[in-house]
């Protein structure tokens, strides 16, 4: 309930439980955003993140994690 996304990703896991912008772990989505230096990187604004499969032996958290994402590197969890 709210603005329509601009970019939406679908990432895996590592062998670890860890995902990254990295695209060896794009499942499916859109073109990461890029610094100018080349990494991937998260965009300004408000970013929402939320687990869609548990891993085996886990329970799916159901939670939407949302974070304002600033400039200043000062990030907001909302």
């Amino acid at each position: 309930q709210g603005a329509t996304p601009e970019r939406t990703w679908v990432l895996k896991t590592d062998e670890d439980g860890f995902t990254a912008l990295d695209k060896s772990l794009l499942v499916s989505g859109d073109e990461f955003y890029y610094a100018s230096n080349g990494d991937p990187t998260i965009p300004v604004g408000t970013v929402t993140m939320q687990e869609t499969k548990a891993p085996e032996g886990y329970l799916l958290n159901n939670e939407i994690f949302v974070v304002k994402v600033k400039p200043e590197g000062n990030d907001e969890i909302l």
